[in-house]
């Protein structure tokens, strides 16, 4: 009886190796999260940042809703609400970036792991990543404190 070997693929890796993704992103919610971390002395200033930030509109996107139950992930995106969600996520030049780039983004902002570190875990362990390189910038309509990245 013949039996056919097969050799291994020159482009195939035989040994283990190790994954690590270097351009993750995180989100955490800014009235939700972040505030409980801001000293006493500066609520007051915190808390007229965040009053700023939705007087411009932002987290009245649906985008600024990461983990709430019932979230839409698969919202299909017209062009002016993509414009939008655009801006409102920190995109610079919203209404000249690739439709499906902010398709891409917006459904992603919708990743309990942005704003959640045991998901972000459970969902690095899903995709098989050991380490990750974490930027803050989940363009869910969440900003850092007093860092708008152009936003205002």
């Amino acid at each position: 009886m013949v039996q056919e070997t097969i050799s291994p693929d020159a482009n195939t890796c035989a040994e283990p190796y190790i994954v690590v993704s270097i351009d993750s992103h995180v989100g955490p919610s800014l009235k939700r999260q972040l505030r409980e971390y801001c000293e006493p002395r500066f609520l007051d200033d915190f808390d007229r940042f965040v009053a700023e930030m939705e007087k411009h509109g932002f987290f009245s996107l649906r985008s600024s809703k990461a983990g709430n139950s019932g979230a839409d992930e698969n919202w299909s995106l017209d062009p002016s609400d993509a414009e939008e969600f655009g801006k409102t996520a920190g995109i610079r030049n919203a209404d000249q970036v690739d439709m499906g780039f902010l398709k891409r983004s917006y459904e992603h902002s919708f990743v309990s792991g942005l704003q959640d570190p045991a998901a972000r875990l459970a969902d690095m362990d899903e995709q098989g990543v050991a380490a990750s390189v974490i930027f803050h910038g989940g363009l869910n309509g969440e900003s850092i404190p007093f860092s708008t990245t152009g936003l205002i």
